[in-house]
């Protein structure tokens, strides 16, 4: 996995990622064990879901990953001029 190279296996980053990747098959698995008579109350926890789990943990795991990039790259170019 690209992030658990880039940022470390036991990386606050990586949890994150986790987090939201286990949120993310959650919901589908929802979608994907509907029947039709139950849609509309599937249709009413994904979209649960997705407001006060996953929305908020994508915003917090790109920022984290954005921050993490930034300070990364700043000093890997302090520390050998750009090759890391």
């Amino acid at each position: 996995m690209r992030v658990a190279l880039t940022y470390g296996e036991n990386s606050k980053e990586l949890d994150s990622f986790n987090k939201l990747r286990t949120k993310l098959t959650d919901a589908a698995l929802l979608l994907f064990r509907a029947k039709t008579e139950t849609w509309d109350d599937t249709s009413k926890k994904v979209i649960e879901l997705f407001e006060k789990e996953i929305d908020p943990l994508r915003q917090n795991t790109e920022l984290e990953l954005i921050r993490s990039a930034k300070l990364k790259a700043v000093l890997c170019s302090m520390a050998s001029f750009g090759k890391c």
